[in-house]
């Protein structure tokens, strides 16, 4: 069993969704001044439902389903941890259908600092078949998508909370503690990825 590395007034929010079935996850971090009690992990999982409701949704194909929204303290091995299905699920409203489960696009999260352990990624859940040519997300699929994200950048620090890069090794050696870094900016780029384990039969 890993050894367990605290991430001291820091949360793990982790946004689960199935899209034709295959359930798939995306993870933020999240920093604050003081640690994350039960009631501020409700407050993050009401932030993402209503991020994703109201800046991703109508991008997303049907058959892309947000349903729940685990956030847990990172402090200790026995922080809170909430589970949060309020007002979920929710589907996709895009007219058009979506493209292979492993298609995506990284979203990459920067720090006032350089380096892999400052630096993070988001790969997209649910492109739409019109978003797409060729090998390339459209230029106005990409503006769409990048200013959904930044949204939620916006929305987390208007709390006042910070979203935020955790470490947890250095030079390939696992930390004593984790390090939090502020994420200050976000960026899209347009050349399709692929998740293979989003594929049918090889995810969660």
């Amino acid at each position: 069993m890993a050894t367990f590395i605290p991430a001291p007034n820091s949360a793990k929010v982790e946004v689960r969704f199935t899209q034709e079935g295959q359930e798939i996850e995306n993870v933020f971090h999240v920093h604050k001044a003081v640690p994350f009690s039960s009631g501020a992990l409700v407050e993050a999982g009401l932030i993402i439902v209503q991020w994703w409701n109201a800046h991703i949704k109508s991008m997303c194909p049907p058959t892309v389903s947000l349903n729940t929204v685990v956030a847990t303290a990172l402090d200790s091995e026995t922080a809170p941890s909430i589970v949060y299905t309020t007002g979920l699920p929710l589907a996709g409203t895009a007219s058009v259908g979506g493209m292979p489960l492993n298609s995506t696009v990284a979203v990459r999260w920067t720090t006032a600092l350089r380096g892999r352990s400052f630096t993070g990624r988001t790969y997209h859940v649910g492109l739409a078949g019109d978003q797409v040519i060729g090998s390339f997300l459209t230029t106005e699929a990409g503006a769409d998508i990048l200013a959904g994200y930044a949204a939620l950048l916006a929305q987390i620090q208007a709390v006042p909370w910070d979203m935020a890069v955790v470490s947890y090794r250095t030079a390939r050696a696992p930390r004593t503690t984790a390090v939090s870094t502020p994420i200050t900016a976000v960026s899209l780029n347009l050349t399709l990825d692929s998740q293979r384990r989003r594929l049918p039969g090889r995810g969660r």
